[in-house]
């Protein structure tokens, strides 16, 4: 007989009946009789009693299973992204930037500065102006993702080397995770069970990151995967892009994907068996990225001003271009224009009148308000700063 939770009239009613039965002394049950008031106040306790035995053995049952497949939270994730160290002219001769030089972005009306540091060591050759270098934040957490041009600050000043910045918006770092989001993920996992089929190639891609050996604590993820099989003029040969929430995914993340794919042994000698099929090809991608400028024409309400409202603007922007897939159209197919949704989201922020939104493909030259197509390799970002008009 499975577990049924009791509610508090359920209870009183039942509680009622027994002493009826066994009582004739006590005939008294009217809503406000003392009798009453002693049989709810028993019931009331019993339900919650009820109550939290059923939310715990559903925890429980939820959490069985998890531990049953090691299926554990994914971890808080460190925000990663490229930085450009640059000078204003040809260099004289190769500066070197080690790993470990630190960076801090601007402040702003919502957060302190946040401090970055370099991941790997590049050189800034001789001829050259610049150079990109990958960074990850000093904190774990959504709290070091920054918009784009705002990490431009030195703490440690590579000799040879002018300025910093970053030319694209850091939104890599994640909270641990939800569990909502952790039962969304254990269905894919178990789609993924039948090996072979495009979901589950994808499943494994998003399994593959790569590690910062000093502090052990991943530096580069797959955030999304798209796998795309060309029947039947390419039989026997899948597609895989993937995208890592900054730009091109390195050899390295490649490689740990191929790994994962194909299947290997641990460091135990037990296999680990992949998730592509034998006999088909897959050859793994980074998706490219289609950058889309965005101009807003804003009216604000009577008691604030367009200055104010712009950090949660830009805030909306980003995470609606957070929201989309590689290849997924900016709106919705059938649309009559693309900036509806955008739009609508900028018109719900509290002190916003009016706004209409153009969005361009040429970064800046022309807007328009037509359908931004965004092809089964690409992924779009938004190209900071934002046009006010």
């Amino acid at each position: 007989m499975s577990f049924e939770r009791k509610s508090m009239e359920y209870l009183t009613n039942r509680m009622i009946g027994w002493v009826q039965g066994v009582s004739t002394r006590l005939t008294d049950f009217r809503v406000g009789s003392k009798n009453r008031a002693l049989i709810e106040a028993v019931a009331l306790v019993t339900e919650e009693l009820y109550d939290k035995v059923f939310r715990g053995l559903r925890q429980l049952i939820e959490d069985s299973i998890y531990a049953i497949f090691n299926f554990n939270k994914i971890p808080v994730i460190y925000t990663t992204g490229i930085v450009t160290f640059s000078r204003s002219t040809p260099a004289n001769q190769n500066y070197t930037i080690t790993v470990g030089t630190m960076l801090m972005s601007q402040a702003t009306q919502y957060s302190a500065p946040i401090r970055f540091y370099t991941s790997a060591d590049a050189v800034l050759s001789t001829g050259t102006t610049s150079v990109d270098v990958p960074v990850i934040c000093d904190l774990p957490g959504v709290q070091g993702n920054i918009a784009a041009g705002t990490l431009t600050t030195f703490i440690q000043k590579p000799i040879g080397i002018e300025a910093v910045t970053n030319s694209l918006e850091f939104s890599t770092g994640a909270e641990e995770e939800t569990k909502e989001n952790q039962k969304d993920r254990f269905q894919e996992f178990f789609e993924a069970q039948a090996r072979g089929v495009l979901q589950s190639v994808e499943y494994g891609a998003k399994l593959a990151k790569v590690i910062d050996p000093t502090t052990g604590s991943p530096i580069e993820v797959v955030l999304q995967a798209v796998a795309i099989e060309n029947l039947p003029i390419r039989k026997g040969e899948v597609d895989l892009y993937v995208w890592n929430g900054v730009g091109v995914a390195s050899a390295d993340l490649i490689t740990a994907i191929n790994t994962i794919l194909k299947g290997y042994y641990d460091s135990d000698g037990n296999p680990v068996y992949g998730y592509k099929p034998a006999g088909i090809m897959v050859n793994v991608y980074s998706a490219s990225t289609k950058l889309v400028k965005v101009r807003v024409i804003a009216v604000a309400e009577i008691y604030t001003t367009v200055d104010l409202l712009k950090p949660l603007m830009e805030a909306e922007i980003t995470r609606y271009f957070a929201s989309l897939i590689i290849g997924q159209m900016i709106e919705q197919p059938n649309q009559t224009v693309v900036q509806s949704a955008l739009q609508a989201g900028i018109k719900k922020i509290d002190g916003v009148y009016d706004v209409k939104v153009y969005l361009s493909i040429d970064d800046g030259v022309t807007f328009t308000t037509d359908n931004v197509t965004v092809l089964g390799a690409q992924i779009a970002l938004v190209s900071f700063p934002v046009v006010y008009v």
